[in-house]
């Protein structure tokens, strides 16, 4: 067995500086330290942190100055022997994660540098950190906002994705409005909180080469004309009252290159293989009813998903260059036993349900009930959980 020993460490560091009235200096510094150990039982540790370097480890540092509507950030980031990037491999790096400027005057706010942001529940913009997983997709780029008034805000934005401590070539633009309206008393309000977004990339041409290249070695069945740009668009809306809250979302795709790992090849000398690029447009759906009241909390989720793999590179694979963010269909449990099998999101085709029941009995006993459905479009299944 490989043994690998964590030790994390979390510091906080606000501080408030007296020499401007009303400005802020605060920051945060993380560091994940791993120790690791053979196992003589068995041979397997052909890692190198297990070989030779013995030890690994991250640390990620933020600063933030904010004063009078103005806000700057810088992070550096270190990695030494990290497993994170790769869980094979060792990684060493170090530099400038991360680094932004922002102003607001009065209803429009203006941003630039590596930011972070999403489109709806981000199924065709999310630009997030998950440091875990090694995810870190922000957008280089810059983002102007405008709040027209209280029931309408535009936001419009543009960039180049991260890639570790560079970028992926291509860029990425975007326009969202969202909304407000209320309607009834303050007793019994309904709220709806529509919003529409919009989405165009543009492939590189070393990208698009690759595409090429590749497409060339296929059989004329398969062959397709890749096109450079490709878009994105989403509405949806929540619809608030009382304890219930209800959540809907449309994305479609136009034309898109994409790997398909389930599509069959045509080869040579006749037989098929799995795995090829493929244009196509493609949708998700995706809705989320909840009910809270007292001790009951009652969540059901409903998605369907087809050939919706959105990327700034489609030669890429795993969760490398994704532009967009598909919301998990399972419950994400905490424990390891339970957390050993989580089933990743199918971005090409699945058809999928939710339930999740929590009662609360006192203060100290409370009891969860959850069930997940898992298909393909086609009917095979996937994952049940209960």
């Amino acid at each position: 067995m490989l043994r690998q020993f964590v030790l994390p460490l979390l510091f906080f560091i606000p501080l408030i500086v007296s020499g401007q009235q009303g400005a802020v200096i605060s920051g945060a510094l993380q560091v994940n330290a791993n120790v690791f150990l053979k196992d003589s039982a068995i041979n397997a540790y052909l890692q190198p942190q297990y070989q030779h370097q013995f030890f690994g480890g991250e640390s990620w540092l933020n600063l933030n100055y904010s004063y009078q509507g103005f806000t700057a950030g810088l992070r550096y980031d270190m990695f030494l022997n990290s497993n994170l990037r790769d869980p094979n491999a060792s990684y060493t790096n170090q530099g400038v994660g991360r680094w932004f400027v922002k102003k607001t005057f009065d209803k429009f706010t203006a941003e630039v540098g590596y930011l972070y942001d999403q489109v709806g529940s981000g199924i065709i913009y999310r630009a997030y950190e998950q440091r875990p997983l090694f995810i870190d997709n922000s957008l280089l780029g810059a983002s102007l906002k405008y709040q027209f008034s209280d029931a309408l805000t535009v936001k419009a934005f543009g960039g180049q994705q991260k890639n570790a401590f560079d970028i992926y070539t291509g860029s990425v633009k975007g326009i969202v409005a969202d909304g407000f309206l209320s309607f009834g008393s303050e007793e019994n309000a309904v709220n709806l909180i529509p919003g529409i977004g919009f989405i165009h990339k543009t492939i590189s041409e070393e990208t698009m080469e690759k595409v090429v290249n590749g497409v060339k070695t296929y059989l004329d069945v398969d062959r397709f004309k890749p096109k450079y740009n490709s878009y994105a668009a989403t509405f949806y809306n929540t619809l608030n009252y009382k304890g219930f809250n209800w959540y809907v979302e449309a994305a479609i795709k136009s034309d898109d290159v994409f790997f398909n790992p389930r599509a069959e090849k045509q080869e040579f000398g006749g037989g098929t293989t799995f795995g090829k690029l493929e244009f196509k447009p493609g949708s998700v759906y995706y809705t989320s009813l909840s009910y809270a009241a007292g001790k009951l909390g009652i969540t059901l989720e409903a998605k369907r998903t087809k050939n919706f793999n959105f990327r700034i590179d489609p030669n890429l694979r795993l969760l490398r260059g994704l532009i967009s963010y598909i919301p998990p269909m399972n419950r994400q449990n905490t424990y390891r036993l339970t957390a050993r099998y989580s089933p990743a999101t199918q971005d090409i085709s699945e058809q999928a349900y939710q339930a999740d029941v929590r009662y609360k009995f006192t203060d100290k006993w409370s009891t969860l009930v959850n069930f997940s459905h898992i298909n393909t479009l086609e009917g095979e299944k996937l994952f049940r959980e209960f």
